[in-house]
């Protein structure tokens, strides 16, 4: 899924260059006429692609934030229904609607970063 956004990325900045270049008449692409404009789109198109780098790094950093917290809430849910292993085994631990409301929790959670990655 990543690497298809950064080719979407990529599509729409060379969209964005294609036009300019199409209005450049024979003059070398590399070494825009002054005054013509195209040296200007092409710094925009170059602009609004770093721009989207940089959206792009951020929902990245998002996604592993919010998937090592799916990490740690798998880590919780399991300790949750160890607990309720050894308690049915007659083991000392907290009491049932402990554990159902620390396992709903963690189920609760674990939906709403789900919803989040999509």
């Amino acid at each position: 899924a990543r690497e298809s956004e950064l080719y979407a990325l990529q599509r729409r900045a060379l969209r964005a260059i294609a036009p300019a270049s199409a209005m450049q008449s024979s003059t070398d692409v590399s070494a825009p006429v002054e005054g013509d404009g195209v040296g200007n789109q092409e710094d925009d198109a170059e602009a609004e692609v770093a721009g989207c780098t940089i959206e792009l790094h951020a929902a990245e950093a998002k996604t592993a934030g919010v998937r090592l917290r799916e990490a740690e809430l798998q880590t919780e849910l399991r300790a949750a229904q160890a607990t309720r292993r050894c308690h049915a085994n007659g083991a000392a631990t907290p009491s049932g609607e402990d554990e159902e409301f620390v396992a709903s929790a963690a189920w609760r959670r674990a939906r709403e970063v789900a919803a989040e990655l999509g």
